[in-house]
């Protein structure tokens, strides 16, 4: 049945209102197995409407269909009298999941949007394709929308391909248009937005825009990935915007399974023993020699690392110039993460360096590193090691 906390029902607007609407116990339609979630009410001044989400499993464990729909109402006045009126539905969502066709294995999404505050009136869709026999997968986004002024964006990858170009292996291709779109950062990092094309949001300060990237790997993906893009933007009414480029490079991804277990955990246990003496400790820190290159502090405490770093290094480039205000800015970053942190960089998330460079009309400058977040690594095994930090700018 339907559950529901909170709900309140008065005679004037919003008229219903409910903290929580839910649906408990297991859901036949036609003889299958369906879900119902997302339950939503809208009511405002003349009308209620509300919305949720269907999945029926067609096949078991494996092929599933989606569906959202919103039911309306309006309210009418008969004879000094409120009258709740039935104002038609409408289809909000379709998707399928895991439809296999044979050739390959097909999820999709079609959402449909309406009034919506960002967004306006529009569509969005999603498809992912598995191509069982060749091991690739593709990926295609699309957006078309109408909110104060029209919108919309395509964009499409193909990954587990394997040309061959020397050393370099390509083993992917990234592409879109967009028109009156730009990208929103943080939906981009919620979960919930992977691989859709939502992550993009309409903008009337930007025209025509156009992306390009490769993947790639040398030797295999666990020893090094690579990755380079290229974007440009437009004015609305004409001449270049920006002009950017991206590169990333993951050296040692599968670095743990080359090396299983804890080869190093005897050396480990000795330094524990050595530094959990104090006698040891207090000789050491008293060394001259020892005392003008080792701090004896735990390094954790002065920089908070979390390990966290996709691989043995890691490495992020990016740069943009922005035509109209004559500004060119560029930001690398480093991060190294190496045998479970025997090695890794002194900085957040084992970042080990960085550097920025930014030119404009009114100023410049060019940091690598700053005093209170220097570049460096550290060397050692739980509170005892070696670190060494610098910076310049």
């Amino acid at each position: 049945g339907v559950v529901f906390q909170n709900l309140t029902l008065q005679t004037k607007a919003p008229y219903i209102t409910a903290q929580y609407f839910g649906v408990q116990g297991e859901q036949k339609l036609v003889g299958f197995p369906a879900s119902i979630k997302n339950i939503f009410v809208e009511a405002d001044n003349g009308y209620a409407n509300l919305g949720f989400e269907i999945t029926v499993g067609l096949q078991e464990d494996r092929f599933s269909a989606t569906g959202g729909m919103k039911i309306n109402g309006v309210i009418v006045n008969e004879n000094n009298r409120q009258r709740w009126k039935y104002d038609g539905f409408n289809l909000t969502k379709l998707g399928l999941k895991n439809v296999d066709i044979g050739v390959a294995i097909v999820s999709g999404e079609f959402q449909i949007m309406r009034n919506d505050p960002l967004y306006g009136d529009g569509f969005t869709a999603h498809l992912n394709a598995k191509l069982k026999q060749l091991n690739i997968e593709v990926n295609v986004n699309a957006a078309y929308g109408f909110s104060t002024f029209r919108y919309w964006g395509f964009e499409g990858s193909v990954d587990g391909l394997k040309i061959q170009a020397s050393a370099l292996t390509i083993t992917g291709f990234t592409g879109g248009a967009f028109y009156r779109m730009v990208p929103n950062r943080d939906m981009s990092l919620d979960p919930a937005y992977k691989d859709k094309a939502l992550v993009l949001t309409p903008d009337n300060t930007v025209g025509l825009a156009l992306r390009a990237g490769i993947y790639g790997s040398v030797a295999s993906k666990n020893a090094i990935s690579i990755m380079a893009g290229f974007n440009m933007s437009t004015n609305p009414n004409g001449g270049l915007a920006n002009v950017g480029f991206i590169g990333e490079a993951l050296v040692m991804a599968d670095l743990s399974k080359l090396i299983p277990g804890d080869p190093l955990a005897g050396v480990k246990d000795k330094f524990k023993e050595m530094t959990g003496n104090n006698k040891f400790l207090n000789e050491l820190k008293n060394n001259s020699h020892v005392n003008s290159f080792l701090d004896t502090q735990v390094v954790d405490d002065q920089y908070p690392v979390t390990k966290d770093v996709k691989g043995a290094i890691y490495a992020k480039l990016a740069m943009n110039y922005d035509f109209n205000n004559s500004v060119f800015h560029a930001s690398l970053d480093v991060f190294v993460n190496i045998a479970n942190g025997i090695i890794s960089g002194i900085g957040p998330n084992g970042r080990a360096g960085w550097a920025v460079v930014h030119i404009a009309p009114s100023e410049w400058y060019m940091h690598i590193g700053t005093p209170t977040d220097m570049i460096g690594l550290k060397v050692g095994f739980g509170s005892f090691s070696l670190q060494s930090g610098s910076y310049f700018m």
